[in-house]
């Protein structure tokens, strides 16, 4: 009895984290997104646009990137994303904006300000292409 109690919350705790990652990802790098719009407001950690068929929600990612950039988002604005589509939200690659574009993630969706350069400490800087 002892032993199957055991089995089972060894099995339990080793499947819960793979079943939540699948669950989480499933989907959201699949639906490659790309359009151009106009920035209506910007509720950070939000970015809302619309174009003529739709009104995205664009995730900007931390607020600490955009501070180091010195990006100013405002109404108004015409900006180009690319990026995937993970239900209501759109997890942005690239968003293109009047003075430039920022790259947020690579091309497989990995966020680029949690990747670490190898030795050494965690990036401080994001690409600005």
């Amino acid at each position: 009895m002892r032993s199957l109690l055991a089995w089972i919350i060894v099995s339990l705790l080793f499947s819960l984290p793979w079943g939540v990652k699948a669950g989480a990802e499933d989907g959201c790098f699949r639906q490659p997104v790309a359009f151009k719009g106009k920035v209506i407001q910007v509720r950070p950690p939000l970015l809302v646009v619309r174009n003529r068929q739709k009104i995205y929600f664009v995730r900007l990612g931390p607020l600490r990137l955009w501070q180091e950039l010195g990006v100013s988002l405002r109404p108004g604005d015409r900006v180009g994303v690319r990026g995937w589509l993970c239900g209501e939200v759109v997890l942005p690659e690239v968003i293109r904006y009047p003075g430039g574009k920022v790259r947020f993630r690579d091309q497989w969706g990995r966020p680029l300000w949690r990747r670490r350069w190898w030795p050494g400490p965690r990036r401080r800087f994001w690409h600005r292409w």
